[in-house]
């Protein structure tokens, strides 16, 4: 799936995509994580459990709109 253009919470315009479509690999993904705490603000206990969910996630560069799609649906 590619990405897709979207309004997120904020008004600011972003991106919408798969998690893994975001990062080079998993180890690209754990660093970030690390920094970010990426799991942790998308609900989750695990990296892990996220990389292998690889849910629809939104985000623009304000880091309060980073979060998982439910449903595939998103306010364009």
């Amino acid at each position: 799936m590619p990405k897709k253009i979207v309004k997120c919470d904020s008004g600011e315009m972003g991106v919408q995509q798969k998690l893994r479509t975001i990062y080079d690999d998993y180890q690209d993904f754990l660093v970030f994580d690390k920094m970010f705490n990426i799991a942790k603000r998308l609900g989750y206990d695990n990296p892990k459990k996220l990389w292998d969910d690889n849910p629809l996630v939104q985000g623009s560069s304000k880091p309060s709109d980073f979060k998982i799609v439910k449903n595939g649906s998103s306010r364009t």
